[in-house]
């Protein structure tokens, strides 16, 4: 349970510096959507990796390049075979 925790909780980690990092306005605009649209948050991203993808398909051109950078970021604990099926799911 607690690897559970610590794997979800990097993850919510790295989805938030990439989108952070590739505009704080798409950073405002998930949460926003998350909240508004799913009643969720960034933690939820973790077991429903469709919620993000939704949401970034949404907007022309971020969603291929965000998705590339969570990865690239996640692909350092790739001995992690959770990291691993939540990197296959993100797609």
């Amino acid at each position: 349970m607690h690897s559970r925790l610590v794997t979800s909780n990097l993850v919510s980690y790295v989805i938030e510096k990439n989108l952070i990092n590739s505009s704080p306005d798409l950073y405002n605009f998930v949460l926003e959507k998350l909240h508004k649209d799913y009643y969720s948050d960034i933690r939820q991203c973790y077991t429903r990796p469709e919620l993000l993808q939704k949401i970034l398909q949404e907007i022309d051109g971020s969603s291929d390049k965000v998705i590339f950078s969570i990865k690239s970021d996640l692909l350092q604990f790739s001995d992690s075979s959770d990291i691993v099926d939540y990197m296959k799911k993100l797609t």
